[in-house]
């Protein structure tokens, strides 16, 4: 379910107060309008979503998206970078099934050109249901729910590129500017094209299967200790593995910001 609420004082505080940065222009001093999210809504602190239209997504520690246009029920992990012009296939209604895909046979409920009078001047009807009907008869458009798209950790994404809802991005993937992504996108693989594809595995596959189970991502990376931004990967695996084993780091697990709490906040 899709809610939709005007951002007030209470409302900034909350984002305030989860570390969870919002903002409407690129000059960082706009957070206005109205929010729009998700009754699953989840995210998590220090997560920056930059011109989105209002629009929040479930979102893991430490992930960030400028000018993205993803359904509301989209899911995106830890560590994400997701570059600007990213955007779901949009909803097709144009209905290939039937006998003409012109919107002459819908019901038209969002720009009523089939319903236009005398007093749409100037507005011209794509389709003559405005006239007196001889037995031709229009049927509803198919609803086209769209099923969640989902984002792994550690995923980066390319500008420009354009994800079939329902698609699932696996933990570590690299998505090439421009790709169309189709289908599911395995862990770890770096895929580009129309539509995109495997060109290379990150690792190997034993590199792969260790940090598949390791999920770094778990445990705050401040904690992490003789960790270094450049180490070889085998050394970062042994080092967090060591870490865990010892029980020297835990599973990073803050209060998020959520549906419920937005709507508590929202003016009745």
């Amino acid at each position: 379910m899709k809610h939709v609420i005007q951002i007030n004082d209470r409302i900034k505080e909350l984002f305030r107060k989860h570390k969870i940065f919002v903002q409407d222009d690129l000059q960082y001093n706009i957070f206005s309008g109205t929010v729009i999210f998700d009754e699953t809504l989840r995210i998590e602190p220090y997560v920056e979503l930059i011109i989105t239209g209002g629009i929040l997504w479930s979102m893991g520690t430490s992930s960030y998206g400028m000018s993205l246009q993803l359904p509301v029920n989209t899911q995106v992990g830890r560590f994400c970078c997701l570059a600007r012009d990213i955007k779901a296939f949009p909803k097709s209604d144009h209905h290939g099934e039937r006998f003409s895909m012109s919107p002459i046979t819908v019901q038209d409920q969002t720009y009523d050109r089939g319903n236009a009078t005398r007093s749409h001047y100037g507005f011209i009807p794509i389709s003559a249901g405005f006239e007196q009907s001889k037995g031709f008869l229009t049927e509803p458009t198919i609803s086209l729910d769209e099923e969640p798209i989902v984002i792994g950790n550690d995923v980066w994404i390319g500008e420009a590129v354009r994800i079939k809802p329902g698609v699932h991005i696996g933990n570590g993937a690299a998505i090439g500017y421009g790709s169309i992504v189709t289908k599911d996108i395995p862990p770890y693989t770096v895929a580009a094209g129309s539509p995109a594809v495997a060109r290379k595995q990150r690792f190997s596959d034993s590199i792969i299967e260790r940090l598949e189970k390791l999920a770094w991502w778990q445990y705050p990376y401040w904690d992490l200790d003789g960790v270094r931004g450049g180490m070889p990967i085998e050394a970062f695996i042994d080092q967090v593995e060591k870490l865990a084993a010892e029980e020297k780091i835990r599973p990073y697990e803050p209060e998020p910001l959520t549906a419920r709490l937005l709507l508590d906040a929202a003016d009745n």
